[in-house]
Protein backbone atom coordinates (compact mmCIF):
# COMPACT_ATOMS: atom_id res chain seq x y z
CA UNK A 1 0.00 0.00 0.00
CA UNK A 2 1.29 3.04 -0.74
CA UNK A 3 -0.11 5.63 1.82
CA UNK A 4 0.15 5.15 5.50
CA UNK A 5 -3.86 4.51 5.65
CA UNK A 6 -5.73 1.65 3.80
CA UNK A 7 -9.48 1.38 3.64
CA UNK A 8 -10.00 -2.35 3.24
CA UNK A 9 -13.83 -3.52 2.33
CA UNK A 10 -15.22 -6.59 2.49
CA UNK A 11 -18.72 -8.19 0.43
CA UNK A 12 -19.95 -11.06 0.50
CA UNK A 13 -20.61 -12.67 -2.82
CA UNK A 14 -23.98 -14.26 -3.06
CA UNK A 15 -23.76 -15.71 -6.37
CA UNK A 16 -21.30 -16.91 -7.75
CA UNK A 17 -22.40 -17.00 -11.54
CA UNK A 18 -21.16 -13.19 -11.87
CA UNK A 19 -17.75 -12.60 -13.21
CA UNK A 20 -15.09 -10.76 -11.36
CA UNK A 21 -15.89 -7.51 -13.52
CA UNK A 22 -19.20 -7.60 -13.04
CA UNK A 23 -18.70 -7.68 -9.14
CA UNK A 24 -16.15 -4.85 -8.92
CA UNK A 25 -18.62 -2.71 -10.97
CA UNK A 26 -21.05 -3.21 -8.57
CA UNK A 27 -18.67 -2.83 -5.29
CA UNK A 28 -16.81 0.12 -6.73
CA UNK A 29 -19.98 2.28 -6.53
CA UNK A 30 -20.67 1.61 -3.10
CA UNK A 31 -16.98 3.25 -2.27
CA UNK A 32 -17.92 6.21 -1.35
CA UNK A 33 -20.18 5.39 1.11
CA UNK A 34 -18.16 2.80 2.93
CA UNK A 35 -15.52 5.19 3.33
CA UNK A 36 -17.33 8.06 4.85
CA UNK A 37 -19.07 5.32 7.14
CA UNK A 38 -16.27 4.58 8.27
CA UNK A 39 -14.46 7.95 8.66
CA UNK A 40 -12.13 8.12 6.08
CA UNK A 41 -11.48 9.70 3.08
CA UNK A 42 -10.21 7.63 -0.32
CA UNK A 43 -6.71 9.05 -1.74
CA UNK A 44 -6.05 7.04 -4.58
CA UNK A 45 -7.36 4.27 -7.04
CA UNK A 46 -8.15 0.39 -5.78
CA UNK A 47 -4.71 -1.07 -5.47
CA UNK A 48 -6.17 -4.19 -4.71
CA UNK A 49 -9.64 -6.29 -5.82
CA UNK A 50 -9.13 -10.05 -5.14
CA UNK A 51 -11.72 -12.66 -4.49
CA UNK A 52 -11.11 -14.52 -1.10
CA UNK A 53 -12.48 -17.81 0.81
CA UNK A 54 -13.94 -16.13 3.51
CA UNK A 55 -12.60 -18.38 6.00
CA UNK A 56 -9.31 -16.27 4.88
CA UNK A 57 -10.60 -13.06 5.73
CA UNK A 58 -10.71 -11.48 9.45
CA UNK A 59 -14.20 -10.78 10.91
CA UNK A 60 -15.58 -12.97 7.89
CA UNK A 61 -15.03 -16.86 9.29
CA UNK A 62 -18.36 -17.28 9.59
CA UNK A 63 -19.58 -16.47 5.91
CA UNK A 64 -20.00 -19.63 4.17
CA UNK A 65 -18.94 -18.62 0.89
CA UNK A 66 -16.46 -15.84 -0.95
CA UNK A 67 -15.90 -12.57 -0.17
CA UNK A 68 -14.88 -9.86 -2.86
CA UNK A 69 -12.17 -7.35 -1.04
CA UNK A 70 -11.34 -3.84 -2.36
CA UNK A 71 -7.87 -1.87 -0.52
CA UNK A 72 -7.48 1.36 -1.35
CA UNK A 73 -4.80 4.35 0.02
CA UNK A 74 -7.39 6.53 2.64
CA UNK A 75 -6.59 9.07 4.85
CA UNK A 76 -8.63 9.96 8.26
CA UNK A 77 -11.82 12.38 7.34
CA UNK A 78 -13.38 14.40 9.65
CA UNK A 79 -14.73 12.86 12.04
CA UNK A 80 -16.87 13.91 15.18
CA UNK A 81 -15.54 13.02 18.31
CA UNK A 82 -18.41 11.08 19.95
CA UNK A 83 -17.16 10.42 23.62
CA UNK A 84 -20.31 7.79 24.39
CA UNK A 85 -19.68 4.65 25.77
CA UNK A 86 -21.13 1.78 23.55
CA UNK A 87 -23.15 -0.85 25.33
CA UNK A 88 -21.62 -4.25 23.25
CA UNK A 89 -25.11 -5.97 23.73
CA UNK A 90 -26.85 -3.60 21.62
CA UNK A 91 -23.98 -3.17 19.22
CA UNK A 92 -24.78 -6.94 18.95
CA UNK A 93 -28.64 -6.98 18.80
CA UNK A 94 -28.59 -4.24 16.06
CA UNK A 95 -26.13 -5.66 14.33
CA UNK A 96 -28.01 -8.63 14.04
CA UNK A 97 -30.78 -6.54 12.56
CA UNK A 98 -28.50 -6.59 9.64
CA UNK A 99 -27.92 -2.59 10.21
CA UNK A 100 -25.22 -0.50 8.87
CA UNK A 101 -22.36 0.81 11.24
CA UNK A 102 -24.00 4.05 10.11
CA UNK A 103 -27.47 3.30 10.79
CA UNK A 104 -26.56 1.49 14.15
CA UNK A 105 -24.62 5.04 15.21
CA UNK A 106 -27.97 6.87 14.58
CA UNK A 107 -29.62 4.07 16.77
CA UNK A 108 -27.54 4.96 19.90
CA UNK A 109 -27.87 8.76 19.15
CA UNK A 110 -25.75 10.22 16.57
CA UNK A 111 -22.88 7.65 17.20
CA UNK A 112 -20.57 8.39 14.12
CA UNK A 113 -20.05 5.04 11.98
CA UNK A 114 -16.44 4.96 12.08
CA UNK A 115 -16.90 3.89 16.19
CA UNK A 116 -19.38 1.78 15.39
CA UNK A 117 -17.35 0.29 13.04
CA UNK A 118 -14.08 -0.07 15.51
CA UNK A 119 -16.41 -1.99 18.17
CA UNK A 120 -17.90 -4.16 15.77
CA UNK A 121 -14.01 -5.32 14.98
CA UNK A 122 -13.70 -5.80 18.28
CA UNK A 123 -16.78 -7.89 19.04
CA UNK A 124 -15.48 -10.25 16.27
CA UNK A 125 -18.87 -9.09 14.06
CA UNK A 126 -18.45 -8.70 10.31
CA UNK A 127 -19.42 -5.92 8.95
CA UNK A 128 -23.23 -5.45 7.41
CA UNK A 129 -22.04 -4.54 3.94
CA UNK A 130 -25.09 -5.04 1.41
CA UNK A 131 -23.71 -8.40 -0.64
CA UNK A 132 -22.51 -7.97 -4.00
CA UNK A 133 -23.86 -10.43 -7.42
CA UNK A 134 -27.44 -10.51 -6.18
CA UNK A 135 -29.23 -13.52 -7.25
CA UNK A 136 -32.01 -11.26 -8.47
CA UNK A 137 -29.81 -9.66 -11.23
CA UNK A 138 -28.63 -12.53 -12.08
CA UNK A 139 -31.58 -14.37 -12.88
CA UNK A 140 -32.37 -11.38 -14.66
CA UNK A 141 -29.37 -11.55 -17.05
CA UNK A 142 -29.02 -14.74 -17.67
CA UNK A 143 -33.48 -15.01 -18.59
CA UNK A 144 -34.45 -15.55 -22.00
CA UNK A 145 -36.52 -12.78 -23.41
CA UNK A 146 -40.26 -13.67 -22.91
CA UNK A 147 -41.99 -15.04 -26.04
CA UNK A 148 -44.36 -12.83 -27.70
Amino acid sequence: MSGAFALRCVWPIIDQTFHRSELIAEAADLLPAYAAEAGAIIAGPVEEWDIHDAAQEPGWEAYPGPVLVAVMPARPGPVALARVALDDDEVRRLHAQGLSDAAIGAQLGGVPGWRINTARRRLGLAANFPPVGRPRAAAARASPPAAA
